[in-house]
Formats: structure tokens, sequence, C-alpha cells
């Protein structure tokens, strides 16, 4: 036991911390893409909402924010980042409609003993603690379409191939990693809005049309067909 979690620890701090890194800047440039093509206002906002979420992990990694992120989202980014920096237990957060536990951002254990690796454990945790539930909370299923526009254009973004760049590859990698070490994730994940997006817009979506009630009605029937839990905001 001790010697596999040495090797995940020398994985996580020689590739993964790596794989995170750059997964993250190339998910908020292509965001930014997006961001500044779609003419749709909703899905526009949920585009630079994205580039914001992407831009709070390189913030982790001690990076420089890109010239091209939107103000709006730099804003969001470093109103994020501030909570992220404090790790004071359960606050709300600026880009999601849900508390999050900043205090499990904290590197535990041999985690604390690199930076690369304190940033690391940290980009993890901020990832996991970020959902994109499709209704929102207190006990009434109330579509949280926001999010489900979030989670489709991250989707996108993540099967859309930039500079040769194989970002679901990258994806693929970190997910199984942390699936192995931690088990897999409660919500509906890349497969499932993968999957939506096919079924509900075709194989090369309109996105502007993404918010539209008819396509948002036929997707929330669908998601009600796959296996894979709903998940509501806190």
């Amino acid at each position: 036991n001790s010697f596999s979690d040495y090797i995940l620890r020398k994985v996580e701090n020689d590739s993964l911390s790596y794989m995170v890194e750059k997964l993250s800047g190339n998910m908020l440039k292509k965001s930014v893409y997006l961001g500044n093509k779609i003419k749709n206002g909703a899905v526009k906002d949920a585009a630079i909402k994205n580039a914001a979420y992407f831009a709070v992990s390189l913030l982790i990694f001690g990076d420089e924010l890109p010239d091209e992120l939107p103000p709006e989202a730099r804003e969001l980014a470093q109103k994020e980042y501030a909570l992220v920096k404090s790790m004071n237990g359960y606050e709300r957060s600026f880009l999601f409609p849900y508390m999050i536990n900043y205090q499990k951002l904290k590197p535990a254990a041999h985690y604390a003993d690199t930076t690369a690796c304190s940033r690391y454990y940290a980009a993890m945790g901020w990832y996991s603690q970020s959902s994109f539930p499709l209704f929102n909370g207190n006990g009434e299923k109330l579509r949280n379409t926001s999010q489900t526009l979030q989670a489709l254009l991250i989707t996108y973004c993540l099967f859309l191939d930039s500079d040769g760049s194989r970002d679901f590859d990258l994806w693929r990698c970190i997910y199984d990693a942390a699936a192995l070490k931690g088990g897999g994730a409660d919500d509906l994940d890349v497969f499932d809005y993968k999957s939506l997006l096919v079924k509900v817009y075709g194989q090369n979506p309109n996105l502007e049309e993404l918010d539209s009630d008819k396509n948002l009605d036929r997707l929330y029937r669908e998601a009600q067909e796959l296996p894979s839990p709903e998940g509501e905001a806190e």
C-alpha cells in the first residue's frame, strides 16, 4: 500500500500536475474563443464564467492570466481565488450558486511538502469541489439552466482540439487517476454531457441554440434516462 501511494505521489508530482495546469490553460483559451464568438447572451455569459472557472486554476498554479481574458472573467476569477487562498471553510462562491468548502483545498499530508504538490492538490480540490448540477437545490426540481449551459460548453471545448492538442486525453488521464484514488464523481460526467449534446443538438451543435426552450426541454427529458445521479446545488 505504501509503495502504491509512493508511485501515485510520484505520478502526481511528475505528470498529473503538469496535465492539470496545461488542461486548465487550454480550456481557458477555448472558453474565451467561444465567448468572443457567441452572440446569444445567456450562452456567452456561460462561456465567460467558464473562462473564469479555469482561470482560478491557473491562479492556483501561480500563472499569469492571459491578456485576452475578458475583464468580467478576470474579476470573477480574482474574487474566487481570494476565497481559495483563504481556505476558511464554507463560503458563498462568486462563480457558483452554492457554498463551497474552501478548507478542503488546503494541502494535506505529503501534498504540503512542495509548492508543486500543494498547487496540484488545491487545483484538484477546486475542480472536485465545484459541480454543475442540472437542478437547483432547496428540495425543488428547479432547472439550473445557467450551469447546465456551462457544462455543455465545457464538454464541447473538451472535444474541440486546438494546436494539435487532445484535451480529452488529458482529462481522461486526470479523471482516471482521481477515480483510482478517491472514487468517481456523483454528478453527470463528461460522457453523460457528450451523449446529451449529440442526442439533443447533433454532431455539430449550433451553440447559439443551446438555451432554446425546445432544446432544453428535450435535454432534461433525455437526462432523466441517464443512469448517473442528477444532483442538486446546495
